[in-house]
């Protein structure tokens, strides 16, 4: 309608209005109003600067308008020439080499930081990062290690994210090795104050570990966190309590030691867990469930993190898969004890408001799978039926009470049909 046309709308006054009003239609997708909100501040006399243009542009490259985005920041480059308020900046370049680095354009993303050189900008960290990303995403990891070797001599300092990008893509080509050396480094930057603590590198190491097995690795680390957490806090608490009886400030250096190891890694958040959880979930260890219920106690009681549905479905999954029914239950877990672990998680979720449509979606999967691996398929299939279509009657009592019988075969059909349907459940709810 009219009242959604720029050109009723009003007038700002200022070329920094025009700016909020153009990041906003290009934000929204709404180019060609954008376009036209550049020519109506020509109109008025307000000459357009780099800051609108790349609005502009981060719209283009967001609805993948890529020539759009091409032509506008050609016509910045001619423009800036006679108006050096329109001359591309760190923002604009940094907008182009990502949208070039998003579609695969590598080689182009770097003839744009080329440019910038030219023009006498120095690529920030942010720039570097885009290209790293884009390096990584192309499977060369070992320009990205060469680009942070240049970092590492000639500038801008990597930061947290540099480091995660790259843990991440050692992960990735399997160099797990390399992965932990980047991750040691982390720790030590953050020890002396060259990095912030940043809780991403520690999830970017966790899935490394993970993707190349060594999930005992990414297990110990966070254990680490852990005993270092309740460390400091003891330390901490009993130093509080002797300086309110007038004993001494000094902090004990143990509480000073376990601050240090925190400080240098970072607190793990619902990712970290769920990445853990989820790696038990699929472990042949008949010991796994009880190791990922220790896992989510861990995260509530010491962390305090809550849960998300994709950490719940991981937790359900590890409990139900913990152990072989073939086999004896003499580190796993028996149904019995299944089914209390599946209760307390429900429980909490209850606690923490999850609405009961929430908590049904996550618990119909769980025990329709815990039933079919006690081999229960009948019970697992009209559980699943009754919890899903609670509004509708199921039709098989009604035709049961028609008279006659079922023959041999409609009886077989059935079974292989119930069969079926909890076998869908299950592949559908955890996935491989």
């Amino acid at each position: 309608g009219t009242a959604n046309c720029p050109l009723f709308m009003p007038a700002p006054a200022t070329a920094e209005g025009y700016t909020c009003v153009l990041t906003g239609l290009a934000s929204a997708g709404r180019m060609k109003e954008a376009t036209a909100m550049l020519e109506r501040m020509r109109a008025a006399g307000v000459r357009p600067n780099a800051a609108h243009y790349t609005a502009l542009i981060s719209g283009c490259m967001a609805r993948k308008r890529y020539d759009d985005a091409w032509t506008l920041f050609r016509s910045m480059q001619a423009g800036g020439q006679a108006a050096p308020k329109l001359r591309p900046n760190h923002v604009t370049y940094n907008v182009m080499i990502t949208g070039e680095c998003k579609r695969g354009y590598l080689s182009s993303a770097t003839g744009i930081v080329e440019q910038m050189r030219e023009r006498g900008l120095t690529p920030d960290t942010v720039t570097l990062n885009v290209i790293m990303q884009g390096m990584v995403k192309a499977g060369d990891l070992s320009a990205a290690l060469a680009l942070l070797e240049s970092m590492d001599r000639n500038g801008p300092q990597p930061d947290q994210t540099t480091l995660a990008v790259l843990i991440g893509g050692c992960g990735h080509a399997g160099e797990l090795g390399t992965a932990a050396e980047l991750f040691d480094r982390s720790r030590r930057g953050t020890a002396r104050g060259d990095l912030s603590r940043d809780t991403v590198i520690l999830n970017a190491f966790l899935k490394a570990c993970v993707q190349n097995g060594d999930v005992k690795m990414a297990l110990d680390l966070v254990m680490d966190i852990v005993a270092a957490t309740q460390e400091a806090r003891q330390q901490l608490a009993r130093h509080k309590g002797q300086g309110a009886k007038g004993q001494g400030d000094s902090i004990p250096k143990e509480a000073v030691a376990a601050a240090a190891v925190l400080r240098s890694v970072g607190a793990p958040d619902v990712v970290s867990y769920s990445t853990l959880i989820r790696a038990l979930s699929t472990s042949p260890n008949p010991n796994a469930g009880r190791r990922a219920i220790a896992l989510y106690r861990e995260m509530r009681e010491i962390f305090n993190i809550k849960p998300d549905r994709r950490l719940v479905d991981a937790i359900l999954t590890a409990v139900v898969n913990s152990a072989d029914e073939k086999r004896p239950f003499i580190l796993g877990l028996g149904k019995d004890e299944k089914e209390e672990r599946i209760a307390e998680v429900l429980a909490d979720l209850r606690a923490l408001g999850w609405a009961d449509s929430e908590i049904e979606a996550s618990e119909l999967p769980a025990r329709t799978a815990l039933a079919a691996t006690s081999g229960e398929l009948s019970l697992a299939t009209v559980e699943a039926r009754r919890r899903q279509e609670r509004t509708q009657r199921r039709r098989e009592g009604q035709r049961d009470s028609t008279g006659g019988h079922r023959d041999i075969f409609a009886e077989k059909v059935s079974t292989h049909c119930c069969k079926a349907y909890v076998y869908f459940l299950i592949y559908h709810s955890f996935g491989r």
